[in-house]
């Protein structure tokens, strides 16, 4: 697939590039491959992360914890820091 062009861009998104990235900084981090029970954003150098801990619960891989939330490996944020997280019982 061919790179679109800045028209292109502007036209697909309703805003230039550089207003669309400014926007989807302070947007919600969309979710990962495997990444389950949490809603994370990052606004303004603010990191913030919601999980529900009475969310279903799936036992770890040896089967002696519960895992509510996890990012199942790490996360790269738009700022460029990386995250893993886990929340087991």
């Amino acid at each position: 697939m061919a790179k679109p062009t800045y028209a292109q861009l502007v036209e697909l998104l309703g805003q230039t590039p550089q207003a669309a990235t400014a926007t989807a900084a302070a947007a919600a981090i969309p979710a990962t491959a495997g990444m389950s029970n949490m809603d994370i954003s990052e606004k303004s150098g603010i990191l913030t992360i919601t999980i529900n801990l009475n969310g279903v619960t799936t036992p770890s891989s040896t089967g002696k914890s519960k895992i509510v939330a996890s990012t199942r490996g790490t996360l790269k944020l738009p700022s460029g820091w990386k995250m893993g997280l886990n929340i087991f019982k």
